[in-house]
């Protein structure tokens, strides 16, 4: 496991050395941007379809516990390149990402199916994601004016984002509390990640102009 875990720490630091290798932008600062988009992009694609291929058992408890490196390298890679590039609120996001550390190694180690469960149905919320990194890439990009269908494509992100973000990471987010209560020591995990997520979301209801 500890091996799957460098492999994947390393696979995401390669993604990051040939995005580099290839400048596709003069900015500097916006291909800061684009390169943590990119990854982040990545991350969310694989965690979801694992988390799909769990739910409609095309892999089983041990395949998913398997392919749990996958976030732990992430999470790793991440809180190294949030920090060395001086990203906004990096101080709230390593302490995301030391919780899904934590988390998911806690759960390799324990095996416990029922809390297996619960991080699947969690992994599910990189679906908002994948809404939130391209309404961030349209902006920062100055691509806010593409059309889809006379719809501006920034403006079905943003309510893409914002409808899966509190399916997802609040209303469910809220529910995985209820039904873990007092389970063990990750209860009180789920319930400050779900509060980061409630921060968040006022910001972008806020960013959003919304309230």
């Amino acid at each position: 496991m500890l091996l799957n875990i460098i492999l994947s720490t390393l696979g995401y630091f390669a993604i990051n050395k040939i995005y580099n290798a290839n400048k596709f932008n003069a900015n500097n600062n916006l291909n800061i941007i684009n390169l943590d988009l990119l990854v982040s992009t990545i991350h969310a694609i694989l965690t979801i379809n694992v988390s799909f291929l769990y739910f409609t058992d095309f892999i089983n408890e041990e395949t998913y516990i398997n392919l749990i490196p996958i976030t732990i390298g992430y999470a790793i890679y991440d809180t190294w390149f949030i920090n060395n590039n001086k990203i906004n609120n990096r101080g709230l996001l390593s302490v995301h990402h030391f919780i899904i550390v934590y988390v998911n190694y806690w759960l390799v180690i324990h095996r416990d199916y029922y809390v297996l469960n619960i991080v699947s149905l969690h992994y599910l919320t990189e679906i908002s994601t994948l809404f939130l990194n391209l309404s961030t890439f349209l902006y920062k990009n100055k691509l806010t004016n593409i059309k889809i269908y006379n719809l501006k494509l920034f403006d079905i992100s943003n309510y893409s984002l914002i409808t899966t973000f509190f399916i997802f990471r609040i209303a469910i987010g809220t529910y995985v509390i209820y039904i873990t209560a007092f389970y063990n020591i990750l209860f009180y995990i789920q319930a400050l990640m779900t509060s980061l997520n409630y921060y968040w979301f006022y910001k972008i209801l806020k960013r959003g102009k919304i309230i």
